[in-house]
């Protein structure tokens, strides 16, 4: 492994803790407010933190259920089709961009 890599990779696994206590923090937070916990997690991110394996680790013990909303389009090249775009669009539609 070249030394960037492995410091991806330590990266990552701290990143990945870090998300994991803020989850944690906010788990608390939204108990003590509304005076139960909270029953789900929306692993939804851009950056992919969300879906951490140290994140959805921590959700499973805290017993709370996780959830991924997503939009399959199929895409065959630089640019979508104009079915590709109609299907991506209808899906928006029906369901607010995709399914639990």
């Amino acid at each position: 492994l070249s030394p960037a890599s492995t410091y991806r990779g330590v990266q990552n696994i701290f990143l990945g803790n870090e998300a994991a206590a803020d989850l944690k923090a906010g788990y608390d937070s939204y108990s003590k407010l509304i005076g139960q916990p909270p029953k789900w997690y929306f692993a939804a991110s851009s950056d992919g933190m969300g879906r951490h394996p140290s994140l959805l680790h921590e959700a499973n013990d805290l017993g709370m259920k996780v959830s991924y909303w997503s939009t399959v389009v199929c895409v065959d090249g630089l640019n979508l089709r104009l079915d590709q775009l109609d299907s991506l669009k209808g899906d928006v539609r029906e369901t607010n961009g995709g399914s639990i």
